[in-house]
Order: C-alpha cells, then structure tokens, then sequence
C-alpha cells in the first residue's frame, strides 16, 4: 500500500468519522496534495476499505466498520451530515434570493435621478411651461388668427411639456418618499430641508 494511501487510511480509521477530501486534505495539513489524496480515496473505495457516499455535487468519506455498533455511529453521523447539508443549500438558495432582490433595487436607485436633479429638471420645466402657458393665452386672445397646423403645434409642445413635467414631478416624489423610509423627520421637515417648493396644501411639488 502506497504511502499516500496508508496516510488517509489511517486518518479515517483515526476519526472514524465522515469527510471529504477536502476536510482530508486540511486536516492532514496539507501535507498530501489534494490530487494525491482524491487517487488514494478512490482506490480505498473500489479495494471496499473506505465507504463512498454522494451528498449533490459533495462526496463524503467514511472507513469502513468493523462492527454493527460503529456502523450505526456513522450512518448516524451521515444522516447528521446531510441534514447540515440540505439546510446549507437552503440559506445559500435564499440567500442568492436576497442578493438579487438587492441588486435590483440597487440598479433602479442608480438609474433614478438624485433629488437636486429632479428638483432642478422639474423647475426648468416649470419655466418652460409657464412661458408657453403665457404664449397660449396671448394667442388665444389674439384677434388675429393663427393658422390650426400652428394651433396644433403648440398645443402638442404644450402637452409634452405638461407630460414630462408630471412625470419628473412623480419621480421627485418616488425620491423624497424613499429618502422618508430613514430620514429621522417628518416629510414636511425634508421638503423645507431641501427647499422644495410646493403650490398647494397637499404637500406636493407644483403641477
């Protein structure tokens, strides 16, 4: 019998307990390579000196008993070993579960615009829609006619604008109200905070 091989048997019959070859390999300090160690488990398997048993992708090792006590010992050991085992690759599963949860928050977070982004978006917008609010009027109480391509020109520029500035208005809400979820004050607290400024009573940025 090889040398390597007498190491792991020896070793085995020692614990008399199950590992894989990587706890063989740790525990014998690394002085056999793995390589080594995995030839010299396999050989002990197919000469039936050493017990092979297959736990999903891990293989456990065992010596084999002499005895109907010790053989109970280790089944006992082995049925402990895939518990472990099975309760192992449930925290992993809902572990990796959380680790996506949490990417996919931290990707829209990235993606959302900072508050002073959508703060500064949302009064440039207001400007731009108060000026053509103020160009419509005028317009419309032109006594002179403009031609209805115009009038349908200005009235779409005018909803777009109306429509994109809702839409940076929900985003700076969606921010203020997920800066809310830790932030120690009340919302009325934060939007004075910030300086936002609001046009009603509903606490809300201008429409």
């Amino acid at each position: 019998m090889s040398k390597e091989k007498q190491a792991v048997l020896s070793y085995l019959e020692k614990v008399n307990r199950p590992y894989s070859a990587n706890d063989v390999v740790q525990n014998l300090h690394k002085e056999i390579g793995k390589a080594a160690i995995q030839k010299a488990l396999d050989q002990l398997v197919t000469e039936k000196k050493v017990n092979e048993k297959i736990y999903g992708k891990q293989k456990v090792y065992s010596v084999v008993q002499k005895d109907d006590d010790d053989k109970k010992d280790v089944n006992e050991e082995l049925r402990k070993l895939e518990t472990q085992i099975l309760e192992k690759n449930n925290s992993l599963q809902k572990a990796e579960q959380q680790l996506k949860q949490n990417q996919s928050q931290l990707n829209k977070f990235q993606s959302a615009l900072t508050t002073e982004d959508a703060i500064a978006k949302r009064d440039a917008l207001k400007s731009e829609l108060e000026k053509l609010e103020t160009k419509y009027t005028k317009l419309s109480q032109n006594t002179v006619l403009i031609s209805e391509t115009d009038r349908k020109k200005i009235m779409k520029k005018h909803e777009t604008v109306v429509k994109e500035y809702k839409k940076r208005k929900r985003i700076c809400m969606e921010m203020i109200n997920s800066i809310l979820d830790s932030y120690p004050k009340s919302k009325a607290a934060l939007i004075e905070e910030i300086d936002l400024e609001l046009d009603d009573e509903t606490n809300t940025p201008p429409v």
